[in-house]
């Protein structure tokens, strides 16, 4: 009967020792990853609301493991603006941002006056990031 009792302290002990041995400096790597990826999306969302026509401009970026790296961008604009521009500034602004990793792309950008009329796109790094890429150059970051 102390044999697995034995075995259960082994692996307890073996648990509690090998959960120290994680890289060091790692959760500290991702909190600064995480607070850079903040700064970028406050950034994007002021550049965004910076231009004319922008009425609002909501910015989300994935962090948990279903989600990673995809970026939402929802916009409001004013009756007149050109729909397609807003979504290629949009798409172009998340690109040359410091945000990282970066898996997906989706923009929405909808009329302020009913909010039913607009455009959404996806993009994401499987079938649109060559593209892209040719579109407006490589992104500033490398993607870790």
């Amino acid at each position: 009967m102390g044999l697995p009792t034995s075995r259960a302290m082994v692996v307890a002990v073996l648990m509690v020792t090998l959960s120290g041995c994680a890289p060091s400096g790692r959760s500290e790597r991702h909190d600064a990853q995480q607070a850079r990826n903040d700064a970028a999306v406050d950034a994007i969302r002021g550049q965004l609301m910076r231009s004319s026509g922008v009425v609002e401009a909501h910015i989300t970026y994935g962090t948990d493991i279903t989600n990673a790296g995809s970026t939402g961008v929802s916009l409001i604009v004013a009756e007149g603006v050109d729909f397609e521009q807003v979504n290629d500034l949009a798409v172009r602004t998340v690109w040359f941002s410091q945000l990282n990793p970066m898996g997906a792309i989706s923009v929405s950008v909808l009329l302020d006056e009913d909010r039913t009329q607009g455009i959404g796109h996806n993009y994401n790094e499987f079938d649109d990031w060559d593209e892209l890429e040719s579109r407006y150059g490589p992104r500033p970051v490398s993607e870790d």
